[in-house]
């Protein structure tokens, strides 16, 4: 079953052709020789066109305790044996360049007329190489009436940073805010000022959290969003350049990751924002099992490490261009509640909470972490992606270099045509083995495959 699907930014894929092509061959049990995605105008391109990702592994807010503050920020930094947030912040940037992230989402909180930024944090992701995307958060987004007195804030926030090329509006606007039209206009009037104190940095829209308080219901509320905005006067300009959507939830659920792509994809192109870039600034999920909340399963490192893979494969086969998880290093008490997702979603131990119950030190490395490693190392550079059966990829590379094939699936599915010969197989820890194309089934755990 060989599928090819083909990605252009500047003339988007009408996806859902693609997933409704994947679900009916996949139920039918039916052989695919190839099928190629159409662009807009029935222009039909081969993988050879398809567009190159670029260095798209990131990981958001790596340092800052903004929102761990005080007893819980401290505990964090004693249970790795530091004596102050300069090291923490070190520390934890240490662990963006093993995991080989190339980008990092820096959160400036907006709150009582002020902006409060860290130039010492944002200036050692600055000498890290991290390209660094400025995302402005209103801490009471209901409560944020002052629209001018924000736009000059903004104006000097942007000036103080003018090496950061990408400003995001907003965050999760389907979550704090009175209405699709009040957070669309607190995003237009940041756009403006956006395009004016910075015409070639890049805008993009304020996060939608896809999976609360339902998926429907996200949709729903970003789909007045983008009208709203698309209705709006932004002096010729295009309203953004790309759109956000973050994915949390547990191990197997990325088949709604990808649905969701589907749709925003779409909602973008009946407003004619077909070329917007899709990114997923925040995507994580847990080990063992959090006392919040209460549906939370328990999961196993490799469940967490397996989920990382597939969440940011299946993004980028979707036509995602930057991917990232949600800090490298676990919480403490986020939001109030000890022991809960957040505090147990890092690639690292805190070594706090049940994880002392069970003598697991702080700074301990998780599966995931190994994983992100792996993956953002054999994936350097810039790289096309082919879909060629469900849950099995192809990245090939403009250097020239041997492509690496992501592959995992149901019990009893079939291996890809397109993987053929002897072939070296690597594990989510890093361990390698070697077998025949013709003796390997997929499985439910991902792994790297490349030919000897």
């Amino acid at each position: 079953m060989a599928l090819v699907k083909s990605y252009r930014p500047e003339r988007p894929v009408k996806a859902r052709t693609y997933v409704i092509a994947l679900i009916l061959a996949s139920m039918a049990g039916v052989g695919l020789t190839a099928l190629v995605i159409a662009l807009p105008g029935d222009r039909e391109v081969d993988s050879a066109a398809a567009a190159q990702i670029c260095s798209p592994f990131g990981i958001y807010s790596p340092g800052s305790l903004d929102e761990v503050p005080g007893g819980p920020g401290q505990a964090m930094i004693a249970s790795l044996g530091l004596d102050s947030l300069d090291e923490y912040e070190n520390f934890s940037l240490g662990l963006v360049g093993e995991l080989g992230a190339t980008w990092a989402r820096a959160d400036f909180v907006y709150e009582n007329g002020m902006f409060y930024d860290h130039p010492g944090l944002l200036g050692k992701y600055r000498n890290n190489g991290l390209d660094v995307v400025g995302c402005v958060r209103p801490q009471n987004p209901a409560g944020l009436v002052d629209l001018p007195a924000f736009e000059s804030d903004l104006r000097m926030l942007i000036g103080r940073y003018p090496w950061i090329s990408v400003w995001q509006i907003g965050n999760e606007g389907n979550l704090g805010w009175n209405s699709p039209e009040d957070f669309a206009r607190f995003f237009v009037s940041g756009q403006r000022v956006v395009r004016e104190e910075c015409p070639d940095c890049r805008v993009a829209l304020g996060g939608v959290a896809t999976l609360r308080p339902g998926p429907q219901e996200s949709y729903d509320f970003y789909k007045g969003v983008v009208a709203s905005i698309a209705s709006s006067p932004t002096n010729g300009s295009r309203p953004f350049d790309i759109f956000d959507f973050h994915f949390y939830g547990y191990f197997g659920r990325e088949g709604e990751l990808v649905k969701s792509v589907v749709e925003y994809r779409d909602l973008l192109i009946t407003h004619d924002m077909g070329d917007v870039a899709i990114w997923m600034t925040e995507a994580a999920t847990t080990t063992g099992r959090p006392a919040w909340p209460p549906e939370a399963p328990a999961q196993t490192e490799e469940d967490q490490a397996s989920a990382l893979i597939m969440r940011f494969v299946s993004s980028l086969g979707a036509g995602v261009e930057r991917v990232s998880w949600s800090r490298p290093y676990e919480n403490c008490t986020y939001g109030g509640v000890e022991d809960g997702y957040f505090d147990n979603s890092g690639l690292v131990y805190n070594g706090l909470g049940q994880e002392a119950k069970r003598g697991i030190g702080g700074g301990t490395r998780k599966m995931a972490f190994r994983a992100y490693q792996l993956l953002a190392s054999r994936l350097t550079g810039c790289f096309g992606v082919e879909v060629l059966a469900p849950g099995q990829y192809r990245f090939s590379f403009s250097d020239g270099r041997q492509p690496v094939f992501i592959v995992w699936g149901e019990p009893g599915s079939r291996l890809s045509g397109e993987i053929t010969g002897p072939l070296t197989i690597t594990s989510l820890d890093g361990l390698t083995s070697e077998a025949d194309a013709g003796d390997l089934s997929p499985g439910p755990v991902p792994v790297f495959v490349e030919r000897r």
